[in-house]
């Protein structure tokens, strides 16, 4: 049967998934239930489907199931966070700074851009998350037009962190003074 994956992702009990992951979040950030259980259990279904061990069902279920899951929790932190914040909002005449977040290749490069576009919404960021068949002209052309003040490309493994380079030097040329943030999602995963 193999590897057990964390928060039930990869074996289809969804069920099981949202309830862990709701029991988490009373007592760990969004950002820790990522970095604890989705991000992990992500690496896991990713590194299967590139050894050719998930058949196009069982990838669709982790891909689906995660989805689910990224949403549903951006609901309820959020209402956790509106419901015991005693920070004023930020004021909309604050300029907030314009993030683009580019998934470097598949749809777990883009479930993991879904995740940190959270985060970073939750702390101020106005964030623009492309979608993962965007050419990479047309991310190099939307820094200008969306006024984008910091880049970041999301990586999931198993591809390596080098697989990137491309999409920096597309960015650097036109943009030498554009900072950009290369996230890899290592997981912790072994």
């Amino acid at each position: 049967h193999g590897r057990v994956h964390p928060v039930g992702v990869g074996h289809g009990d969804v069920h099981e998934a949202r309830k862990l992951v709701r029991l988490r979040l009373k007592e760990e950030s969004l950002a820790e239930i990522y970095d604890r259980l989705l991000i992990p259990a992500l690496n896991y279904g990713e590194r299967d489907r590139h050894a050719g061990l998930l058949h196009e069902e069982q990838e669709e279920a982790v891909e689906e199931t995660a989805r689910e899951l990224i949403d549903e929790l951006a609901v309820v932190a959020g209402s956790h966070r509106s419901a015991g914040s005693d920070q004023p909002a930020v004021e909309a005449a604050t300029p907030r700074p314009r993030v683009l977040v580019a998934p470097l290749r598949d749809e777990a490069d883009e479930i993991s851009a879904q995740m940190l576009t959270q985060l970073l919404e939750a702390d101020q960021f106005e964030v623009e998350l492309a979608a993962n068949e965007s050419l990479t002209g047309e991310l190099v052309d939307s820094v200008a037009e969306l006024k984008i003040d910091i880049g970041v490309i999301s990586i999931l493994p198993p591809l390596p962190a080098r697989t990137s380079r491309l999409l920096c030097r597309r960015l650097r040329v036109p943009y030498p003074h554009l900072p950009i943030v290369v996230r890899y999602w290592g997981g912790g995963c072994p």
